[in-house]
C-alpha cells in the first residue's frame, strides 16, 4: 500500500505498543488506601488531615469547580506528592457545601520511602521516549513521578506524554519502560437519510456550493462526520492531521450529497447518532457536548476496506511485506469490527472518534449505542479523567461500564423499548447483528477470554488481557445500573433488587452522572465508585429515597465490597 509522509506518525503508534512488554503482575499495591467518607464526625478529622497535608505540600489542589447540579456546592480535586514529586494513581476529591465539607473520596499511598534524585537526566529521558515514539510528538517535557509498583514498592520515574498514545513511565535510573497508560480507548439544513437497517432519519447538514455536507451548525457544538470513502491512506493521513491539529477538518473531509436525501447508511447512522447523543447529554444530564463547553466533535466513518487489510496481514505473517507496512496494517486492524475514541492531543480539541468497518460483524460500527458509547468516553475524559492501573484495571472497567450505561440511556432517549433491532434495550451492539455485552444479564453473552462476562465482583477478571479486563469487567457496573432501574435478581448472589421502575430511569441516570462529574476521583475502583453512587443518590434525592434504596440494593446484589471490608481483608484483591 502507498504511504504518504504523515504515515510515519501512525507507524509510531504501533511501534510504541510493540516495544513495551505486556503487564502480567495482577496483585494490588499494599500501600494503596481507598477513602470514601460522608459521615460528618469522621469528615472533620479527615478534613483536618487533608488541610494539614495541603500545608505540608503532600497534597496540592488541581481543580476546583461549581457542582453540576446543586447550587452552593463545589467539587475540588487534589493530587498526592512525595518530596515535591507527584504520585501516580493517587487522587482525592472533596465536595463542599458553602464551605462545609460534605464528602471526601479517593485514593492515596502510604509508606513512601524513596530517594528522589534521578540518575537519568531529563534530556536523556526525553531522548529515550522520542526514540520509542518515532514520528509522534511529545506533548510535554519529561517530569519526575513516583510510580507505585504491583509488588508494593515504589519507583522513581520520568513520565512523558506522547500524542495519541498516552503516558510513558521510564525508570529514572535505568531508563527502562516501567509502565505505559494507553491514551485512546478502543449533525443549516435538514436532510432525510436511510440508515443501515433501512430506517429513516433526519440529518442536520450544511448547504454549500450546491451540495450538502455532514456538518451540524444548529446545535451549539459543531458536529462533523468525516467520510474517508474506504481509502486507507486518506484515513491515516487525515486522522493524523485532524488529531494533531496541523491540518484541521475541512469541507473535503465531510460526507456530501447532491439533494440532501442521503442513502449511505453508515454516514446517516453516525451523523444522526452524534446529534441524538449531544441532545441527550444536554437535555437530560446538563452536559454540553463532550467537554461541557460545546467543543466541536469529529467522527470518522468508512475509514478503509477491511478485506485488503486482512489479506495483507496474511502476507505479513508470511514475511512478504516490509515491517513498516505491516505496522500500519496492524494499526488499521484495530478498527475492524471496532470503534474508538482518541483523547485530545492538542488544546481546544475534544478528541477524535473512529467508527470502523464490519468484517466478522455483518454491519459497520455505527449503531446508536456504539456511537453514544464512544462519545461517553469523551465525556469521561473531561468529567472524571479516569485513569488506568495495573490489573485488575478497575478504573478502566468503570470507564467502559459508564460508556455502556450512556449508550443504553441514549437508546431509551431516542427509541421505543422492545426487543429486536432499532428498539431500546439493555444490550450493547445488538443492531450490529451480534450482541457484545448485556447489562440485564452479563452472563448471557460470551467473551473469548473468560467465557462469560461477570455479573458480580467475586467473579472479577484479574488477569492482564484486555488491558486488565476493562471490557470484561464493565458489565458489573452496567448490571448495577440495570437492577437499580428495572429490578430483578442477580444470577450469582441470588440477591433481589426492587428498582425505581422504567418510568423513573432518569433518576438513576442522574445519580450516575452526578457521581461521575462531581464525586468520582481519577483512580476510583469499584468500592469507591459504589460510595460515590450512594453519596450521589443521597445528595439528589435524600438518604431515605427510592433511588438511594435501589442503588444500595443493586450494589449489594453485584457484590461490590465496601471500603471497611476492603481494609479488613488487606485490600480488595
Amino acid at each position: 500500500m502507498d504511504r504518504p509522509g504523515h504515515l510515519a506518525a501512525v507507524a509510531a503508534i504501533i511501534a510504541i505498543v510493540l516495544l513495551i512488554p505486556a503487564r502480567v503482575v495482577v496483585q494490588e499495591h499494599q500501600g494503596r488506601q481507598a477513602i470514601a467518607q460522608a459521615d460528618p464526625a469522621a469528615l472533620r478529622t479527615l478534613d483536618a488531615s487533608l488541610d494539614g497535608a495541603l500545608r505540608r505540600g503532600d497534597l496540592r489542589q488541581s481543580t476546583s469547580r461549581p457542582h453540576s447540579f446543586l447550587a452552593g456546592r463545589r467539587s475540588e480535586t487534589f493530587a498526592q506528592y512525595h518530596d515535591g514529586i507527584p504520585v501516580h494513581g493517587a487522587s482525592l476529591r472533596r465536595q463542599t457545601d458553602r464551605g462545609i465539607t460534605t464528602a471526601i473520596l479517593g485514593t492515596h499511598f502510604t509508606d513512601i520511602a524513596l530517594a528522589t534524585t534521578p540518575t537519568l537526566s531529563a534530556d536523556q529521558a526525553r531522548d529515550r521516549v522520542a526514540g520509542i515514539a518515532g514520528a509522534l510528538p511529545l506533548t510535554d517535557e519529561p517530569a519526575l513521578w513516583v510510580l507505585p509498583l504491583p509488588d508494593g514498592a515504589y519507583a522513581l520515574t520520568w513520565k512523558a506524554s506522547v500524542a495519541g498514545l498516552g503516558d510513558v513511565f521510564l525508570d529514572a535510573h535505568s531508563g527502562d519502560v516501567r509502565w505505559r497508560v494507553n491514551g485512546w480507548r478502543a449533525q443549516t439544513s435538514i436532510g432525510l437519510g436511510t440508515g443501515v437497517l433501512g430506517d429513516s432519519k433526519k440529518l442536520v447538514t450544511q448547504p454549500l456550493g450546491g451540495a450538502f455536507f455532514t456538518r451540524d451548525l444548529v446545535r451549539p457544538a459543531e458536529l462533523r462526520t468525516l467520510d474517508m470513502r474506504s481509502d486507507a491512506n486518506r484515513f491515516l493521513d487525515r486522522l493524523v492531521g485532524v488529531f494533531f491539529g496541523d491540518a484541521p477538518t475541512s469541507t473535503q473531509d465531510l460526507a456530501t450529497d447532491a439533494d440532501n436525501r442521503w442513502t449511505d447508511g453508515p454516514v446517516v447512522d453516525t451523523h444522526a447518532a452524534l446529534g441524538w447523543t449531544y441532545d441527550y447529554l444536554l437535555t437530560q444530564i446538563g452536559w454540553a457536548g463532550l467537554d461541557s463547553r460545546n467543543g466541536p466533535v469529529d467522527a470518522f466513518v468508512h475509514p478503509f476496506d477491511p478485506q485488503p487489510v486482512v489479506d495483507d496481514l496474511v502476507r505479513c505473517q508470511l514475511g512478504t511485506l516490509d515491517a513498516e507496512t505491516c505496522n500500519l496494517l496492524t494499526f488499521l486492524a484495530n478498527f475492524i469490527d471496532n470503534a474508538a475514541y482518541f483523547a485530545p492531543a492538542i488544546e481546544g480539541s475534544t478528541g477524535v472518534l473512529v467508527f470502523g468497518p464490519g468484517f466478522d460483524l455483518p454491519q459497520p460500527l455505527t449503531a446508536l449505542d456504539v456511537v453514544a458509547h464512544e462519545m461517553a468516553h469523551g465525556v469521561t475524559h473531561f468529567a472524571a479523567a479516569l485513569g488506568d492501573t495495573s490489573p485488575p484495571n478497575e478504573p478502566g472497567a468503570i470507564n467502559e461500564g459508564f460508556s455502556d450505561i450512556i449508550g443504553t440511556a441514549v437508546e431509551f432517549y431516542v427509541q421505543s423499548p422492545g426487543n429486536g433491532t432499532l428498539r431500546a434495550d439493555y444490550l450493547m451492539g445488538e443492531d450490529l447483528g451480534s450482541v457484545t455485552r448485556s447489562l440485564r444479564d452479563p452472563g448471557e453473552v460470551p467473551n473469548t477470554i473468560t467465557g462469560t462476562y461477570p455479573d458480580h465482583y467475586d467473579n472479577l477478571y484479574r488477569g492482564p488481557l484486555n488491558s486488565g479486563g476493562v471490557h470484561i469487567n464493565a458489565p458489573i457496573l452496567g448490571h448495577l445500573f440495570y437492577l437499580a432501574i428495572e429490578g430483578g435478581t442477580n444470577r450469582t448472589s441470588g440477591r433481589s433488587v426492587q428498582g425505581v421502575g422504567a418510568a423513573n430511569r432518569r433518576q438513576i441516570e442522574l445519580v450516575f452522572f452526578n457521581a461521575w462529574a462531581n464525586l468520582l476521583p481519577t483512580f476510583a475502583d469499584f468500592a469507591i465508585t459504589a460510595d460515590c453512587l450512594r453519596i450521589s443518590a443521597a445528595e439528589l434525592y435524600g438518604a431515605g429515597s427510592e433511588p438511594a434504596r435501589a442503588i444500595e440494593e443493586a450494589i449489594q446484589a453485584v457484590g461490590i465490597p465496601n471500603l471497611f471490608t476492603c481494609h479488613e481483608i488487606g485490600g480488595c484483591r
